[in-house]
């Protein structure tokens, strides 16, 4: 099924209604709807960032760690890679580095910065310099689209999402999804473990009750200048329903077998 969708799609934060190969359950790009409890307006999150030891000798090791508050539904990035909104990590920088803690938001993002000084180090490298607001902030794409051009410089992360009318229905969707996506020919690893937690989602399908969905997104880093092809397919190893039913028939729309998009990103020079 080249190029068809379920039909319930988020894009750029907003929950639309198309009529396609699926009904109601596949959001395209990942991000909060106006309808959910997610934040909607430009709220300043609260960042909390430090290294346990900003200064170090060569060989030496220090951790990360990171808290973030106010930015429930948004992605949170260190140095490109996607994190929870707390935690910690491990680092043993060979030279002086700036590392960069990221909240990605619509249209903007939020950032914090930590030095660690690695002494008769050459001091942090030009890579390492904080992004510019033009470029750096992670960029969510679906890998539903077709086409997408992103700045140079820019980390980027691969969503979908899918929307159902109740917890067991989303429930029952994961455990029959198995999501196979490929990078210029080379297979993501692990894409099952990037879905999230079950969620409420508002009136997604402005039916009058509260709907559930599970985002996936996959960080993917800063890629070359140039074009590049994601493939993928999603394949339903049973039959699964979102409870929508989106030809009016009286019953609930019902999905199986595999979906396959082709995704062409556009790196600038």
């Amino acid at each position: 099924m080249k190029g068809e969708r379920p039909s319930g799609l988020i894009v750029a934060a907003v929950i639309i209604t198309l009529v396609g190969a699926l009904g109601c359950s596949l959001l395209p790009v990942p991000g909060p709807d106006p309808g959910t409890d997610f934040p909607t307006t430009k709220t300043e999150p609260e960042i909390e960032f430090r290294a346990t030891e900003e200064v170090l000798q060569q060989g030496e090791c220090t951790y990360l760690e990171w808290e973030v508050r106010g930015a429930e539904g948004y992605p949170v990035f260190l140095d490109g890679e996607l994190v929870g909104a707390s935690g910690s990590e491990s680092v043993c920088p060979r030279e002086s580095t700036i590392y960069a803690l990221v909240v990605g938001m619509p249209g903007d993002s939020c950032e914090e910065r930590v030095a660690v000084q690695v002494e008769s180090g050459p001091g942090p490298a030009a890579t390492s310099a904080p992004p510019s607001a033009e470029s750096g902030a992670p960029v969510e794409v679906s890998i539903t689209a077709q086409e997408e051009s992103v700045a140079a410089n820019t980390p980027v992360v691969l969503g979908v999402g899918w929307v159902t009318d109740a917890v067991e229905q989303i429930a029952d969707f994961l455990g029959s999804v198995e999501l196979v996506v490929t990078l210029d020919g080379q297979p993501l690893r692990n894409t099952g473990g990037h879905w999230s937690e079950i969620r409420e989602a508002g009136d997604a399908d402005e039916d009058g009750d509260t709907d559930y969905l599970t985002l996936w997104r996959y960080p993917i880093g800063v890629l070359s200048p140039g074009t590049h092809r994601v493939e993928s397919e999603m394949r339903l190893q049973r039959p699964v329903t979102d409870g929508c039913d989106s030809d009016g028939d009286g019953v609930a729309d019902e999905y199986s077998g595999t979906f396959d998009w082709s995704l062409q990103i556009v790196v600038e020079q």
